[in-house]
């Protein structure tokens, strides 16, 4: 599936923009979000968005269900366009455990 910029730039959007994100990392199907605060998310929004195949909560993280393969593509531009840098999978645990 080819990642339209407009798509990822509404992903942003729907989750409270980049003011809201405090870290962010992906997993092999999933867009792993540490977010300010989880009640700015726009379940609706996102629903709607083509990339998106799914989104919960867990474990203090908002996990966005992209898919194997897309997910690397979003996330790239998902770190260009929030302006965040790359984060590891132990980078977001970290920031997710201080939430609690």
């Amino acid at each position: 599936m080819a990642v339209k910029k407009k798509d990822v730039e509404d992903i942003v959007e729907a989750v409270g923009g980049k003011e809201n994100l405090d870290t962010a990392t992906h997993c092999v199907t999933r867009l792993r979000l540490v977010l300010k605060d989880d009640d700015k998310v726009d379940k609706d929004r996102l629903s709607n968005n083509d990339l998106v195949k799914g989104q919960f909560k867990a474990d203090n993280q908002y996990q966005i269900v992209i898919g194997p393969g897309t997910v690397d593509e979003v996330y790239k531009q998902f770190v260009e366009v929030t302006g965040t840098t790359e984060a590891s999978k132990e980078d977001a645990k970290s920031a997710a455990a201080k939430k609690r």
